[in-house]
């Protein structure tokens, strides 16, 4: 049966929704509204990461919240299982939290680690409710931003998934991967004889990446909107697993700006304070602010778990209004004026860096992008936009751009250049075997014809052509008679026909291997594209 992507992006938005999330007149409701009418509601069961069931009253203490929705139907063989994994909330502090020390240092794999353990639940829920008679169970995976990050990284680990979809989706960490995957971790040093992940250059870390997890990326799919804001943040030791990128809204929009790669220009108060290098210092202290911040990062996420680290900042905020409460009037005051006095030396400084300046001119002035990145902006720019997409170069982490439409008219014009020729070469040789002795014969009786009527009027035959005979001439012609015998036809004639013929047989050998060719780089880049394979074979 298979859910359509518009119906999975719509399940995706519920994670989203307060109240009644994944129940089963929603879930109901929304199948009618995409016109799915063969489910019945006992053919729906519902798994919540926030029942107790799974992770207990309080719920995941990293902030990790998935739903599992499995559609099963024995006697009409259906079995198949959506998990959905929900996105950064702003108003969710875990969140935050792990998109800090998770996604970006690499140094907490909290949520991915409790995606693992609501999965395995579900599994074993599920294994329980299923007959053997029915097909394998197909396993389906969506998330959108965090949610993305977290689903792709547990098909990379569990490596059952058949299709799986990123949406606006955060990039995959491979230090947390190669922590929970041994088997990438143990190839990564078989390939590199390096320890330590960080130490692996990014370029050579994803290739190793693609390498390894070659047969699931086949099965991964990136949707995103043009210009949203994280995709473009080339952060240290991540990368988007998938042989495919679809995008949507307008192509137009510019790129969102990559925090982590420096800029410097004319902006700025007294951004070059007479110092000629003072561009190439702030680009240094750029770099080392980012290196610092990531460092602190991974140091928090490394010594504390999430909800830790969630618990000393309540408690943290709890204590410092608590003590500022309780100081004197005057002493408020007195860290009051330090306080903004150290902002303002501090502002000062940033100000002056033209790196600073640029990075944030440059987000001020795509502020409107931020837009782009959700989940409804998303979903309406899918049901309602072009789609354009790109896919990997073999090989390589480059994506590009390929239109499959463009590419089958290719295809097809090739195939067509292949007939014609093939065309062709079949009339020649018709020419050459029959058209050729044919056109001979015919030419042969007309020039005996013509013999015929000569010698039937040989006088004025010998008068046209100057012979002139009086009557007392001792000898006179009686008449005429002109040699029957037809030479063979040139062998040049042969020679010519036969060379036309191989040039255009083998232009047509060279046709067939290009074409071979073709599809078969067709192949590699569309193996998971269903509907091109099919009008290609």
């Amino acid at each position: 049966m298979e859910f359509t992507t518009d119906l999975r992006n719509d399940l995706t938005r519920l994670q989203y929704e307060n109240g009644e999330i994944f129940s089963k007149d929603i879930v109901q409701e929304l199948l009618f509204k995409h016109e799915i009418t063969n489910i019945n509601p006992e053919d729906i069961s519902i798994y919540n990461s926030n029942s107790k069931d799974f992770f207990g009253e309080q719920g995941s203490p990293s902030g990790f919240d998935g739903a599992a929705i499995h559609i099963y139907n024995k006697d009409d063989n259906v079995n198949e299982i959506y998990y959905i994994a929900r996105g950064t909330e702003l108003s969710f502090l875990e969140d935050l939290i792990y998109n800090a020390v998770g996604v970006t240092a690499g140094a907490s794999d909290d949520q991915i680690v409790d995606a693992i353990e609501f999965y395995e639940d579900v599994e074993a829920k599920v294994s329980e409710k299923i007959s053997s008679e029915v097909n394998t169970l197909k396993r389906f995976g969506d998330g959108h931003s965090l949610g993305g990050h977290i689903v792709i990284s547990l098909a990379l680990i569990n490596k059952e998934f058949i299709n799986v979809r990123g949406l606006n989706d955060a990039p995959v960490n491979l230090k947390l991967i190669a922590d929970l995957d041994q088997d990438f971790g143990e190839y990564l040093i078989a390939k590199t004889s390096i320890a330590d992940i960080t130490q692996i250059p990014d370029d050579q870390l994803e290739l190793h990446a693609r390498e390894f997890y070659a047969d699931e990326a086949q099965n991964i799919t990136h949707v995103r909107v043009k210009g949203e804001p994280l995709y473009p943040q080339l952060i240290p030791n991540t990368f988007y697993v998938g042989n495919k990128i679809q995008y949507v809204g307008d192509m137009n929009t510019p790129e969102f700006p990559n925090l982590f790669e420096t800029d410097s220009g004319k902006i700025g108060i007294f951004h070059n304070l007479f110092m000629p290098g003072k561009p190439i210092l702030d680009k240094f202290v750029y770099n080392q602010s980012l290196n610092a911040a990531m460092n602190f990062l991974g140091y928090v996420g490394k010594n504390n778990s999430v909800g830790d680290v969630h618990n000393k900042l309540v408690q943290s905020k709890s204590q410092a209004v608590g003590i500022y409460n309780g100081l004197p009037p005057n002493q408020r005051i007195q860290l009051g004026i330090g306080t903004g006095a150290a902002m303002v030396v501090g502002g000062f400084g940033v100000l002056s860096n033209s790196a600073f300046v640029n990075k944030a001119w440059d987000i001020y002035s795509a502020r409107e992008q931020f837009d782009l990145h959700s989940i409804s902006t998303l979903i309406e720019q899918y049901k309602t936009g072009e789609r354009t997409t790109y896919h990997l170069e073999p090989g390589t982490s480059t994506h590009i751009l390929v239109n499959q439409d463009i590419l089958y008219s290719v295809l097809l014009s090739l195939e067509t250049a292949l007939e014609e020729k093939r065309e062709a070469v079949q009339e020649l040789l018709s020419y050459h075997e029959w058209e050729v002795p044919e056109l001979a014969f015919e030419y042969r009786e007309k020039l005996n014809g013509f013999m015929s009527n000569k010698e039937a009027n040989w006088a004025a035959f010998l008068s046209e052509a100057g012979h002139r005979y009086s009557k007392n001439a001792l000898y006179k012609p009686t008449g005429v008679t002109f040699r029957r015998e037809f030479d063979p036809l040139s062998h040049q004639v042969d020679e010519n026909l036969d060379h036309m013929i191989e040039l255009y047989q083998q232009d047509s050998r060279e046709l067939e291997s290009i074409i071979e060719s073709y599809k078969a780089t067709i192949d590699v880049l569309f193996d998971t594209d269903i509907a091109l394979a099919a009008r290609i074979r």
